[in-house]
């Protein structure tokens, strides 16, 4: 089973603002927003823990519309505004007033439509709806999806321990079926009541939500218009496995330019040290940088290593602002590699039968920066414990999470089981070797050494232009071709 985690307002987008405008206007202006903000927080927070029933007799399942308060919270509230400000709204216009701010558009209503579609095209995946919304909001915004698809309503269930929630194929997880108000503790809470165990996926589109208990969570970034989750939702469809596996170096898409760094770092050093920082930087490859990229030494270890040693053999004491600024000078920005990224097309890849997975003998500082360039334009990507695991649908493998050489690292490419928890890999039955694509050529000492792994094999000279489905199609041999076609 794959669960698939959105908070209810991320599929609605709900309007805090509106509540409060709408506030300050019943008052006949006596409130003004930020002070209609101080009034409503603690009345929400009640209404949000408020106690429920359900009305429907079915053992297997408790729709939305059968939820429904054991006191009218809201008219409490109403009577407490009404005598605070001295005024006689009625119930139905405060109700009214009260749901706006969940107002639906047409075009999101769709999307969830679209979304429930292709849901129901696999059997293996749930989506869970988590919000700290009230009982109003919720029979308002159940009514409007009802309205527009009566079909569509009919598929979203309330959690409820005492009922059966793994049939559920939208499941609405509240903090007032939950009793919790933090979306994270709603979250175990159901997650313990589904049994979901280490070996389930759960892909996670709320940055807010972390766990405390040992599951398989990983969180995707969903993209300003929410692209990403729907591509995600629509990758899930069953595919057939990959027949062949590839393996492709991150730097074949985000290349390093040292000379970038070292222009900002040698105008700080005196002229007659240079030679000394230059032997000091070949030798540090070999051990404070072998280290950091390898998971064995803390970034913090690192910079103040590296900060010393550089003090010493040039006499030149860089703050840590300078040192990582003059480290991030030699990473490219989005807009350098996109280029070569859109040749990597990974639905065209499936299609034709390929896998592709990325990995890179890296370290922290590096992959922080890629992930915020990832960031800064809106590009799909994917973390795991706070670490970037996969980007634009592919995995990414890093050896200082992995804690693995660079042999080791290409060593565990031909191994059937992957690293990270992403969702863009088919089972392959590990029968035909790994292919390895490199734009270097193949008499690269480098390339030589992985090409001596047993499992893989290097496919060179890739241009980095042209489509990677097109260049294999061109530079597989014929056998090769015939068992993915």
């Amino acid at each position: 089973m794959t669960l698939i985690v959105f908070s209810l307002g991320q599929k609605i987008n709900s309007d805090f603002n509106v509540l409060l405008r709408n506030l300050s206007e019943l008052s006949q202006n006596q409130l003004t927003s930020e002070q209609a903000k101080s009034w409503v927080t603690p009345h929400l927070k009640a209404l949000r823990l408020e106690a429920y029933y359900v009305e429907s007799s079915s053992k297997y399942q408790a729709l939305l519309n059968d939820v429904l308060p054991i006191d009218n919270g809201l008219d409490k509230v109403l009577r407490a505004f009404n005598q605070q400000f001295n005024l006689n709204v009625d119930y139905d216009a405060f109700l009214e007033k009260w749901n706006e701010m969940c107002r639906i558009s047409p075009e999101k209503l769709g999307e969830l439509q679209h979304e429930l579609h292709l849901l129901d095209q696999s059997e293996s995946v749930q989506m869970l709806l988590v919000t700290h919304t009230n009982h109003y909001h919720l029979r308002f915004i159940l009514d409007q999806i009802r309205n527009f698809d009566p079909a569509m309503a009919q598929k979203i269930n309330i959690f409820d321990q005492a009922r059966s929630n793994r049939s559920s194929k939208v499941l609405m997880v509240s903090s007032m079926h939950t009793q919790q108000i933090d979306h994270s503790d709603m979250l175990e809470k159901v997650l313990r009541d589904l049994n979901v165990g280490i070996d389930e996926k759960i892909a996670c589109f709320h940055n807010a939500i972390e766990l405390k208990i040992p599951v398989n969570l990983s969180y995707h970034n969903p993209g300003k218009t929410m692209q990403h989750a729907h591509a995600l939702i629509q990758s899930l469809k069953p595919i057939h496995p990959a027949k062949q596996k590839l393996v492709m170096s991150l730097g074949e898409i985000v290349r390093q330019d040292r000379r970038k760094a070292m222009a900002l770092f040698l105008p700080l050093i005196p002229e007659e040290r240079i030679s000394a920082l230059m032997l000091f930087l070949k030798d540090a490859e070999h051990s404070w940088i072998k280290s950091f990229k390898e998971g064995a030494m803390t970034e913090e270890a690192f910079d103040a290593q590296m900060i010393a040693d550089i003090k010493d053999c040039t006499g030149v004491e860089l703050s840590v602002e300078t040192f990582n600024s003059i480290w991030a000078a030699m990473n490219p920005s989005f807009e350098e590699v996109v280029a070569t990224l859109m040749t990597l097309n990974v639905d065209e890849l499936r299609q034709q039968g390929y896998e592709l997975k990325i990995v890179s003998y890296t370290n922290l500082k590096d992959i922080r920066h890629w992930q915020q360039e990832l960031e800064k334009n809106d590009q799909a990507y994917v973390l795991h414990k706070g670490h970037l695991v996969g980007f634009s649908g592919f995995e990414l493998v890093c050896s200082y999470q992995v804690k693995q050489n660079k042999h080791q690292l290409f060593r565990s490419c031909v191994e059937k089981r992957p690293h990270s928890p992403t969702f863009s890999f088919a089972s392959t039955d590990g029968a035909s070797p790994v292919w390895y694509i490199t734009s270097a050529p193949s008499t690269h000492s480098d390339v030589c050494d992985i090409n001596a792994i047993e499992g893989i094999e290097v496919k060179a000279d890739w241009d980095g232009q042209t489509s990677l489905s097109t260049w294999l199609a061109t530079h597989s041999s014929p056998e090769s071709l015939a068992a993915i076609i």
